[in-house]
C-alpha cells in the first residue's frame, strides 16, 4: 500500500474516531434519568479528541474540527430523539441548547485542533499514547452510558428513602411542637421545630425557611405548611420528577400519609396514593 493510501486511511480513521467520540459523549448528559454530569466534561472530551487527532495528522486538523462539530450535533439530536424531556419548559429550550452547544464545540475544537496541529512535531515518541487516548474515549463514554441507568436508579432510590426519613422526622417534630403547651403557638418557628427534630440534617438556612418556603436536600424539596386549620401539612417532592425521585410525599397532623398535596386559599391536604398500600412510605 502506498504512503498516500496509508495517509488517507489514517485520516479517515481519525475523522471517524473524532466523530464517534463527540457523538457518544453527549448521550450520558442527555439520558433520563442521568447522573448530573456537567456538560463541560463532554465539551472538554470533544476538545481533547480534536486536539489529539490534529496532533496525529496536522495537515488535516480542520477535518477533525468539522467531524467533532457534526458529531456533537447529530449525537445530541439522537439523544433527544431517544430521551425527549418530559418537562415542557425544558423541552422548549432543547433547540437553543443544541445550537449553542454545537457552536461552542465548533469554536473550542477550532482552537484545540489548531493548537494540536502546531504540537504535532513534538509527539513523535508519544504517538502510540495519543492513539490509545483517542480510541479509548468513545469506549469510555459508552461505558458511562451503560452504567448511568443503574447508578441513577440507585440515586433515586436513595433520595426517596432519605425523603421518607426526613418527612417522618419532620412530622414527629411538628407533633412534639404543637402538643407541648409552651411551644404549641410556635409551630411556624423553624427554631422550635429544630429543637424537636431528630433525623437527617437540614441546614441552618433551611430551618429559617422551611415553614414558609421549600428547602432542598438530597434531590427533594420540603415544606411545612404550619397555618392549617387541622394543625399542619408537610409536603415533600422531587426537585425534578423522574430525575431526582419519582414519589411525592405528604403527611399531616392526623398522621395520615399521601402521595401528593392539594390546596386552596383555606388550606392544604394530602392526596391519596393511586394504589393504596403499595405506594405508601
Amino acid at each position: 500500500m502506498s504512503r498516500a493510501s496509508l495517509v488517507k486511511r489514517e485520516t479517515a480513521i481519525l475523522v471517524l474516531l473524532t466523530f464517534l467520540s463527540s457523538a457518544t459523549c453527549w448521550l450520558p448528559i442527555i439520558i433520563s434519568p442521568r447522573l448530573d454530569l456537567p456538560w463541560q466534561v463532554a465539551l472538554g472530551s470533544v476538545a481533547l479528541s480534536a486536539c489529539l487527532a490534529s496532533m496525529l495528522n496536522a495537515a488535516r486538523w480542520y477535518l477533525f474540527v468539522a467531524s467533532a462539530t457534526i458529531g456533537t450535533f447529530l449525537g445530541q439530536c439522537a439523544g433527544y430523539a431517544l430521551w425527549w424531556p418530559t418537562d415542557g419548559i425544558e423541552a422548549s429550550w432543547v433547540p437553543i441548547g443544541v445550537g449553542v452547544t454545537t457552536f461552542l464545540v465548533a469554536l473550542t475544537t477550532a482552537i484545540t485542533g489548531y493548537l494540536g496541529s502546531k504540537l504535532s512535531t513534538r509527539i513523535e515518541a508519544h504517538k502510540r499514547v495519543a492513539w490509545v487516548f483517542l480510541t479509548s474515549t468513545t469506549a469510555l463514554w459508552l461505558i458511562v452510558l451503560a452504567a448511568t441507568p443503574p447508578l441513577a436508579a440507585h440515586r433515586i432510590a436513595t433520595n426517596e428513602r432519605f425523603a421518607v426519613e426526613r418527612l417522618t422526622s419532620l412530622q414527629r417534630a411538628a407533633d412534639a411542637t404543637i402538643n407541648t403547651p409552651s411551644t404549641s403557638a410556635q409551630l411556624c418557628d423553624g427554631s422550635a421545630l429544630r429543637r424537636n427534630y431528630a433525623g437527617r440534617p437540614f441546614s441552618d438556612l433551611d430551618w429559617k425557611r422551611i415553614t414558609g418556603n421549600y428547602v432542598l436536600q438530597d434531590g427533594y424539596m420540603f415544606m411545612v405548611y404550619c397555618q392549617e386549620k387541622r394543625g399542619f401539612t408537610i409536603h415533600a417532592m422531587p426537585k425534578t420528577t423522574g430525575q431526582d425521585g419519582r414519589r411525592c410525599l405528604c403527611t399531616d397532623q392526623s398522621g395520615q400519609r399521601g402521595c401528593g398535596m392539594g390546596g386552596n386559599a383555606w388550606g392544604h391536604w394530602c392526596l391519596p396514593c393511586p394504589k393504596p398500600g403499595a405506594s405508601h412510605p
